[in-house]
């Protein structure tokens, strides 16, 4: 059986122009079964916005974050939230 796997873009470190290849790393990690309440998200579409620049500098935001995604339900333990069909 194929194991999914969590593949994350993280902040390695600030920067302070444009972000640049340095600042971020790739990391893979096995995927956590969701606990009660939980739902596990396969995202298939995840937006990247300019704002995000001030969101990852060291300097105050007057904006707070948001994420645009969309994505189905790969398995759920919340009541409300069935898993989806692809």
């Amino acid at each position: 059986m194929h194991q999914r796997v969590n593949r994350q873009v993280r902040l390695k470190s600030r920067p302070s122009g444009i972000p640049q290849a340095e600042h971020l790393e790739i990391v893979e990690a096995p995927v956590p079964d969701p606990s009660n309440g939980q739902v596990l998200v396969r995202n298939i579409y995840l937006s990247v916005d300019p704002a995000m620049r001030g969101w990852v500098s060291a300097v105050a935001n007057y904006s707070e974050p948001v994420a645009a995604w969309r994505g189905h339900a790969l398995a759920s333990r919340r009541a409300r939230r069935r898993v989806a069909k692809f």
